[in-house]
């Protein structure tokens, strides 16, 4: 058990980490009555979010909860109404959202002990169904040029069209 100190000093932690226009994955990692995630499974969620400049954090939902008090995401989530240990996948505002969201989203499909409860992104909350629509959309990248590419077939059917009518 922690004492009053460590516990003051976890929450300082994840009062600083918790980002207010960032994102913020709430997840469970070990339900009551079964196995949770391994130490080795736990590692690799971690060493993969830190590949993209991501952190997951584990604390006690209290803590969480006054945590989230603290950064005004209170409203946003309620961290009571998660069942088994709560941890927090956390990015930055400069953190691209759905390249986390990918990340965190493969980790549970192959974990199915792993569940995913919802995310605060950019100030909004997304519920588990929403969020892992958001996760199963592509890179920034990917969206970008798919839009450019929509963008371009109807220039060509008019281009094409011109053409025809000029001979």
């Amino acid at each position: 058990m922690k004492t009053k100190l460590q516990k003051k000093e976890t929450l300082g932690r994840l009062s600083e980490k918790m980002p207010t226009d960032g994102v913020l994955i709430f997840t469970s990692f070990s339900r009551e009555g079964e196995k949770g995630l391994s130490v080795a499974q736990m590692r690799n969620l971690k060493r993969s979010l830190k590949n993209i400049g991501a952190e997951y954090l584990v604390a006690k939902k209290n803590l969480i909860r006054i945590s989230t008090e603290r950064s005004g995401i209170s409203s946003l989530v309620d961290v009571s109404k998660f069942d088994g240990s709560v941890g927090l996948a956390v990015g930055g505002k400069e953190m691209d959202s759905i390249a986390l969201s990918k990340s965190v989203y493969d980790f549970s499909k192959a974990n199915p002990v792993f569940k995913i409860f919802g995310a605060v992104i950019e100030s909004k909350y997304l519920d588990a169904d929403t969020f892992k629509d958001f996760a199963k959309l592509g890179s920034k990248e990917m969206l970008v040029a798919r839009f450019l590419g929509m963008m371009q077939y109807p220039m060509k059917n008019l281009l094409v069209l011109l053409s025809n009518i000029k001979k």
